[in-house]
């Protein structure tokens, strides 16, 4: 393939055939290994940091004082 050249495919579907046909259908998959991989490591970041956070906002959480009404 030919990376720059204008009008290199007529579509989307031309461009997914063209790459099936030269490059094989494990080339439309080229690149999902590091992908998943981010999206694992940067998922487990957010939800620690958004636990910690809601234990931490807990814990600062000022008591709401007991209804003490006597009936």
């Amino acid at each position: 393939m030919v990376q720059g050249s204008a009008n290199q495919y007529k579509g989307i579907i031309d461009c997914v055939q063209t790459v099936v046909r030269e490059e094989g259908r494990s080339a439309l998959l080229k690149g999902i290994g590091p992908r998943v991989l981010w999206i694992g490591i940067g998922g487990s970041i957010f939800f620690g940091v958004l636990e910690r956070t809601k234990l931490l906002l807990a814990q600062r959480k000022p008591a709401l004082p007991q209804d003490s009404k006597q009936d």
